[in-house]
């Protein structure tokens, strides 16, 4: 294979590689328009005190599998965003303590319904520099991750400050991750 044809079968693939970014994008977009308007509706339909008990369930499942299904897709835009290289990074002062809250008030449930313990050791920070709604992101995946693979003990979070840079530590008493999942965790 020549040069010539490796560097245009490349452009091509580059070109395949936008096309499929900004499809995901756009398509993410587009079911993502409708989707909120449904789920506001079915909102509105399961605080209708006129219901049922099996019409209120049917209308709290719906709810419940569309906030499922928009969470997908803002994933799926997140991955299109990514890949194309428009990651915005909005550093600004924030509290800490009130987004791990805010992380452990919304997998409240799942806490108490396994009953197990949720302990933060937070050295003495309040407030930190940095991008609030990446940093809720990834502590609500890493604490839910914990949460979805133990069945009982505890879940605690560590946050340290070195020099000008936070570590964020997440532990569990679950089953752990193998060593040959632990090579490719950070993978697609």
């Amino acid at each position: 294979i020549t040069n010539d044809k490796l560097e245009k079968t490349l452009l091509k693939a580059e070109e395949s590689n936008k096309l499929k970014t900004e499809f995901l994008a756009v398509i993410s977009h587009e079911l993502r328009t409708p989707l909120t308007g449904m789920l506001g509706f079915s909102q509105l339909l399961a605080s209708d005190k006129t219901l049922t008990n099996e019409q209120e369930k049917s209308a709290k499942f719906i709810v419940k599998s569309g906030k499922r299904l928009l969470t997908v897709l803002s994933d799926l835009l997140e991955i299109s965003v990514i890949e194309a290289g428009n990651v915005n990074i909005e550093l600004s002062l924030f509290d800490i303590n009130a987004v791990v809250e805010d992380v452990h008030v919304l997998l409240s449930k799942s806490f108490e319904s396994k009953g197990i313990c949720f302990n933060k050791n937070i050295e003495d920070i309040t407030n930190i520099l940095s991008d609030e709604a990446r940093i809720r992101q990834v502590l609500f995946n890493l604490i839910g991750n914990a949460l979805k693979f133990t069945e009982e003990g505890e879940i605690t979070l560590n946050l340290k400050k070195e020099n000008n840079s936070y570590t964020f530590e997440v532990q569990d008493t679950g089953i752990g991750i193998s060593d040959n999942d632990v090579k490719i965790i950070f993978d697609m």
